[in-house]
């Protein structure tokens, strides 16, 4: 055997005084009585993660992308237990990083943060 020293993961260098940006995805493809407001209240909890956490405040570093998914099909609402929608509100964190002398982002694996990943409940049914 020959020792020899080597290196893990070393291609590159993360710009951890770069700053970053907010941004807020809405992946739902739908608009009415029903979606609008719902938007509207999972635009408010990202907001409110956005303006009160210091490290969504002011990124550096990396990007803030957060993303509402909501989840269901055509029959959804027409099954009895379903009486509000699914959703799911990410942030993912994309760093910065330098590599081979060019700049790119590394989206972090686990790739989000997911907070919302319940029943937003938008009434009841009888």
């Amino acid at each position: 055997m020959v020792p020899q020293i080597s290196k893990a993961q070393n291609t590159g260098k993360y710009l951890t005084d770069k700053p970053g940006n907010w941004v807020l995805h809405n992946n739902l493809q739908r608009t009415g009585p029903v979606y609008d407001p719902y938007v509207k209240n999972v635009t408010g909890v990202a907001e409110w993660f956005h303006q009160n956490i210091p490290l969504m405040t002011n990124p550096r570093g990396f990007d803030l992308q957060a993303t509402i998914f909501g989840m269901w099909d055509e029959d959804y609402a027409n099954r009895v237990s379903n009486y509000g929608l699914r959703c799911e509100l990410n942030f993912d964190f994309q760093l910065f990083l330098k590599e081979n002398g060019k700049e790119t982002k590394w989206t972090v694996e686990p790739s989000s943060l997911g907070v919302l990943h319940q029943q937003y409940l938008i009434g009841t049914r009888p």
